[in-house]
């Protein structure tokens, strides 16, 4: 079994009650309810972007060294896009040939 820590910490008694209350529902116990939604967090905290051709896509990363690396990796792309200058009227041209293409024109 991996070495454990306990965590302490005070929380109001509603809170404590919903909790319970949401594991129960769930079919849990609180304690791997409120796990379980650590390692939500974390994971929602630590995730990164991908960018691609078009878009940006989230990315998690299971741990910090991942995370930063990927970080490195894409800062001359994020500097890049940062960097660029763009007319607003290019998107416009780009959004109405789209929209004609809907409508078969």
């Amino acid at each position: 079994m991996a070495k454990r820590t306990v965590i302490y910490f005070e929380v109001e008694p509603e809170l404590r009650n919903r909790c319970k209350a949401a594991a129960a529902l769930s079919g849990t116990t609180l304690k791997q309810w409120a796990m379980d939604a650590l390692k939500e967090k974390l994971e929602s905290e630590l995730a990164v972007p991908k960018i691609t051709d078009n878009a940006i896509v989230i990315e998690s990363k299971g741990s910090l060294e991942d995370t930063l690396e990927l970080v490195e990796k894409l800062s001359p792309s994020i500097k890049e896009g940062i960097l660029k200058v763009t007319d607003p009227t290019d998107d416009l041209e780009i959004l109405r040939s789209e929209r004609m293409d809907d409508f078969g024109g």
